[in-house]
């Protein structure tokens, strides 16, 4: 006993009586069992494989590893070939894995002899796949709500905000880190088309992007202007264009919106100046505009009051 692990030894012996010793016997070697080796932190990380090290053990011929899903490395709990698995070196890497899952390794060194005790254990998370991004809620005409799939094995993420396909980044949000599975995005420009997408990331690295995102934020409230071109029936009322308005609420009333002119609520017009027509004579009436894109409406522009022509 009281010998060094993983080291080659020679024996021999004597017989011995009152008479005296014999010669010495053949020689025999053989070596100690190696130390259990040292499991050091995984390395190489992609979303599907990782790499597992350890420390070299005097007298090792090579090693077996474990990969489990399982801390206690229960039956069942192997990744496919790594129970055991024969490896030589200090490394190796365990492709074919789950993504953002967390693995566990452990390794034995072998030599003539046998195998020595567990190493300690290694615990090792994946990068995590790409988070699946979804439609933007809450958009106004300065913002929306980013909105995403939480990711197996993601600790936060990173989002990229653009209005020309991340050619360039908007603001702060360049590699903007975020928890959660939402968040407002807020100090855009009205009726403007913006692009997202995100990241997951852990203390293993970080994944490939998310699929890319597109959003229109509300118009603008319009400027209602001075009607023209009156007749007994009508007029044409006229307000401002709105960048990103695709077209325009317009509503008449006589009596402050109370209630509206027939077909003058809400009606959907484009460009900027519709036709009112049907009223009465000598009448004052307001008018007030919207603008809308695919996102939704605006608010109201100001009310601009008319008074058609009265009959002779």
């Amino acid at each position: 006993t009281g010998l060094t692990p993983g080291v080659s030894y020679q024996y021999r012996v004597r017989a011995y009586n009152a008479t005296g010793s014999s010669n010495s016997s053949s020689t025999i070697s053989t070596i100690t069992i190696c130390a259990a080796p040292v499991a050091l932190n995984a390395s190489s990380f992609t979303p599907t494989s990782f790499t597992a090290n350890w420390q070299a053990t005097v007298g090792a011929v090579d090693y077996r590893l474990d990969v489990s899903s399982d801390p206690l490395f229960a039956a069942g709990t192997f990744v496919s070939g790594y129970e055991g698995r024969t490896v030589s070196g200090t490394s190796q890497n365990v492709p074919d894995l789950v993504p953002g899952t967390v693995y566990y390794y452990r390794v034995r060194a072998v030599n003539a002899s046998g195998t020595s005790n567990n190493s300690n254990t290694v615990s090792s998370t994946n990068i995590p796949p790409p988070p699946l991004v979804s439609s933007a809620t809450d958009i106004t005409a300065e913002g929306f709500s980013v909105n995403w799939a939480t990711t197996s094995g993601a600790e936060g993420y990173f989002l990229d905000v653009s209005t020309n396909n991340f050619v360039t980044f908007v603001s702060v949000f360049n590699n903007f880190n975020v928890t959660g599975n939402s968040y407002p995005v807020s100090g855009l420009a009205s009726g403007t088309t913006y692009q997202y997408r995100m990241r997951a990331s852990n203390s293993s690295g970080t994944s490939l992007n998310s699929n890319t995102v597109n959003v229109i934020t509300l118009p603008a409230d319009p400027v209602a202007t001075s009607a023209n071109t009156f007749t007994t029936t009508g007029f044409t009322a006229n307000w401002s264009a709105v960048v990103g308005a695709s077209g325009y609420l317009l509503d008449v009333s006589s009596d402050d919106f109370s209630t509206f002119a027939t077909g003058f609520n809400a009606l959907q017009v484009t460009g900027t100046s519709a036709l009112v027509t049907g009223l009465s004579e000598g009448t004052s009436y307001q008018y007030r505009v919207r603008a809308s894109n695919e996102s939704g409406n605006s608010g109201y522009s100001n009310t601009s009051t008319a008074l058609t022509v009265s009959a002779p």
